[in-house]
C-alpha cells in the first residue's frame, strides 16, 4: 500500500495551529505505519528540520513550482494524475483539483460559513467551493470536536456518514510546568512584561474576541495587572486598534507581536491566567497548552471551547464584555478558585496526546483505503 501525505503545511517555518496538526501527525506516523507501507511526503520545498528524518519505507517527494501560487492546484494534481498513490492525506488544507481515486481530508472547521463576516469574499468562496468538492468526493474526512462535525453536517449534507471525529492534542514535552525563575524573568523582561498579568495567545483579529478582551480588561479595573496579548495582526485588526485607542489603559496593555514558540510556555507558566473568549473554535490547541502549563483558563460558553475544556476553565459569553471582566476579576481575587481551576487544568490535559490523535488517525486512513 502507498499513501501520500501533503507536507507542504507542517513544513512550513512559523506554523499556525492546523501547521502544527499537520507536522505532530506526520512525525508521529512514523513510529505508527508499518514498513509494510510506503509513505511519500509530498512539498513544495525539501523538508526542513525533524520532518526530514524519514524511515526507510518513506520518501520525500519536492513538487516545485515556481510561483508557489496555487501549488495545491496545479503541481499536486498534476502528480495525482500520473503517479497517484492508493490513498492521498490532506491535514492542513483542501484537497487538489485534480484528485486521486481516494482522497481523505482534515476539515478543521467552517468558521468560513458561521462565521462569514471574519473571512474575506475570496475565501469564502475558495474554502466554500473546494470544502463542497471535497464532501462529494473524499472517502474519509476527519474533523477534531464533535461541534465541528455537527456544523460540517449542517453546511454540506454530502459529507453524513463520512466524518470521523479525533481531537487535536498539543506538545507535552514543550508545554508543561516549568520552574525556571531566572530564565522565566528572562523572557519577561525580553517582552517588556511583569507579573501579575493575563495572557492571550492568537491572531489579533475580531474572531478571535480581540477587541473584546481590551473593552473587559478595562472595565475589570485591575491597575496592578498587565493584558499580554502575543499574536500578529489578523482580519478586521482596524477593529482591534479602535478599542486600543478607546482604551483607558492602553499603558497596561502590551502586544509583543509574534513571540517564538519556545518562549510561549514560559508565559503561560507565569501568567495569571490564560484567556480565550474566541467567537469561533473548531478546537482551541491553546486550551490544552495552557492547562499543561498550570495557567488557569478562562474562555468562551460557545463553540468547541467547552468540549475541550471539559469542566477544567472559567467559561463566559464572549458576546458580554461584562461577564469576561468580572471572570478577570474572580481570578485576580480569589487564588483559592484559580489553583482548583489549575488543578482540574492539569489533569485535563493529561487527557490528550499527539500519539493518540495519529492512532486514530491511521485507523481512519486504514479503513478509507
Amino acid at each position: 500500500m502507498r499513501i501520500g501525505i501533503d507536507a507542504s503545511r507542517a513544513n512550513r517555518v512559523q506554523k499556525t495551529g492546523v501547521e502544527w496538526y499537520a507536522w505532530h501527525i506526520i512525525q508521529e506516523f512514523k513510529t505508527i505505519i508499518p514498513p509494510s507501507t510506503e509513505v511519500v511526503l509530498y512539498s513544495a520545498a525539501p523538508l526542513v528540520g525533524s520532518l526530514a528524518d524519514l524511515p526507510p519505507h518513506w520518501q520525500s517527494k519536492v513538487l516545485s513550482w515556481p510561483p508557489r501560487l496555487l501549488w495545491t492546484h496545479f503541481r499536486l494534481s498534476w502528480e495525482m494524475l500520473w503517479h497517484a498513490p492508493d490513498l492521498l492525506f490532506v491535514p492542513a488544507h483542501v484537497g487538489p483539483i485534480g484528485s486521486p481515486r481516494r482522497l481523505a481530508v482534515t476539515i478543521h472547521d467552517v468558521a468560513f460559513m458561521a462565521m462569514p463576516q471574519a473571512y474575506s469574499r475570496q475565501g469564502k468562496f475558495y474554502l466554500n467551493f473546494f470544502n463542497t468538492l471535497d464532501s462529494w468526493r473524499a472517502k474519509a474526512i476527519i474533523t477534531i470536536s464533535e461541534y465541528s462535525k455537527k456544523d460540517i453536517e449542517k453546511f454540506y449534507p454530502r459529507a453524513r456518514g463520512k466524518i470521523a471525529v479525533v481531537p487535536l492534542a498539543y506538545d507535552a514535552a514543550h508545554y508543561r510546568v516549568l520552574d525556571e525563575p531566572e530564565k522565566t524573568r528572562t523572557i519577561l523582561n525580553r517582552y517588556g512584561i511583569r507579573q501579575p498579568f493575563f495572557l492571550s495567545v492568537s491572531r489579533l483579529e475580531v474572531k478571535k474576541n480581540t477587541d473584546g478582551m481590551i473593552r473587559a480588561f478595562a472595565a475589570a479595573a485591575l491597575p496592578d495587572y498587565q493584558l499580554v496579548l502575543v499574536g500578529k495582526p489578523g482580519r478586521w485588526y482596524n477593529q482591534v486598534e479602535a478599542a486600543l485607542r478607546q482604551s483607558q489603559v492602553q499603558d497596561s496593555i502590551i502586544m509583543p507581536g509574534w513571540v517564538a514558540e519556545a518562549d510561549v510556555p514560559y508565559l503561560m507558566n507565569a501568567a495569571t491566567a490564560f484567556v480565550f473568549p474566541s467567537w469561533y473554535e473548531g478546537f482551541g490547541i491553546p486550551i490544552l497548552e495552557a492547562m499543561a502549563c498550570g495557567c488557569p483558563v478562562i474562555t468562551a460558553s460557545t463553540t468547541a471551547c467547552p468540549e475541550v475544556a471539559g469542566g477544567a476553565a472559567l467559561l463566559v459569553d464572549p458576546a458580554a464584555d461584562s461577564a469576561l471582566s468580572r471572570a478577570l476579576q474572580q481570578i485576580a481575587a480569589d487564588p483559592v478558585y484559580a489553583g482548583q481551576l489549575r488543578a482540574k487544568g492539569l489533569a485535563r490535559a493529561a487527557q490528550f496526546s499527539w500519539r493518540q490523535t495519529a492512532e486514530r488517525t491511521w485507523q481512519v486512513l486504514q479503513q478509507a483505503v
